[in-house]
């Protein structure tokens, strides 16, 4: 399981920072700032997005564990 994740987390990172360069260089044509800052909003943006995620993942993460628990001591006191 290991050898999978880090032979699919490598190519997956290289696409990611090539996407957030791509879109930086596509804010900072668009835009009047320097590239820069068009490379600090992707960031700060993908950064939002992550923490999202994190949150979303942990809320599911404590209903499925709270879920376990339940069906867990249901099955305890039920024979």
């Amino acid at each position: 399981m290991n050898k999978i994740l880090t032979r699919r987390l490598g190519p997956f990172l290289a696409l990611f920072a090539l996407v957030v360069l791509l879109s930086a260089l596509v804010v900072g044509l668009i835009s009047d700032g320097s590239f820069l800052e068009s490379l600090e909003l992707i960031v700060i943006v993908i950064a939002g997005l992550v923490g999202f995620l994190g949150v979303v993942a942990v809320i599911l993460l404590t209903g499925v564990v709270f879920a376990f628990l339940i069906a867990r001591a249901i099955s305890f006191l039920h024979p």
